[in-house]
């Protein structure tokens, strides 16, 4: 026996030691089964998501990073080549002319629907879909309620004004009769009067 087993022999007794407990070790087996299989799925749903964002990233920059390129191209072209294309005034004239045409073709920064555009395009065309149709519908409603309301009010006035003019009616009968019989009145009245003188 070499010095190193005699010393842990001495130091552990045979006695203190525990036979583990079969059902905890066949539950920490299983938790480490699980373990292992559960943990690859989640890290690779992971690199899918990160790669996604950066796809999705690269995507929204595309037209601007493209333009970006041909015009570093061009500007390559020019240092390198500038001094050969510029030698004469004929050549510069047909190389360097005084107007610049560019060409593109109709609906170059429409991308087809077919094409996947990313989540965060998508995302971001569907919002802008749906402000337009709420506030087209907002407009509408708008317009309904306005209507309704001038039709209620219209009602209202209308009502209001025949009653008015009811009332007008009946205070002018009313008046008339007040004349007629202040006018019955008041002529007795005076007959006394002219009497006592």
């Amino acid at each position: 026996m070499d010095n190193f087993q005699a010393i842990t022999i001495q130091k552990v007794n045979a006695t203190d030691l525990e036979v583990p407990n079969p059902v905890i070790t066949s539950f920490a087996i299983g938790a480490f089964c699980l373990y292992m299989f559960l943990v690859p799925i989640v890290t690779m749903n992971l690199l899918i998501a990160i790669m996604g964002d950066s796809y999705d990233r690269v995507r929204d920059n595309e037209v601007v990073e493209g333009r970006l390129q041909k015009a570093e191209v061009l500007a390559d072209m020019d240092r390198t080549w500038g001094f050969w294309l510029a030698r004469n005034n004929a050549q510069r004239n047909k190389n360097y002319p005084r107007c610049f045409h560019v060409l593109e073709p109709e609906g170059l920064d429409m991308q087809d629907e077919s094409e996947w555009e990313g989540r965060l395009k998508a995302l971001r065309k569907a919002l802008k879909e749906s402000d337009i149709k709420i506030d087209t519908l907002q407009k509408e409603l708008n317009e309904k309620i306005d209507k309704k309301v001038d039709e209620k009010v219209d009602a209202l006035d209308k009502k209001l004004d025949d009653k008015i003019d009811g009332l007008d009616n009946k205070t002018d009968a009313l008046d008339k009769k007040l004349d007629t019989l202040i006018k019955h009145l008041i002529p007795p009245a005076k007959e006394e009067k002219k009497e006592e003188a």
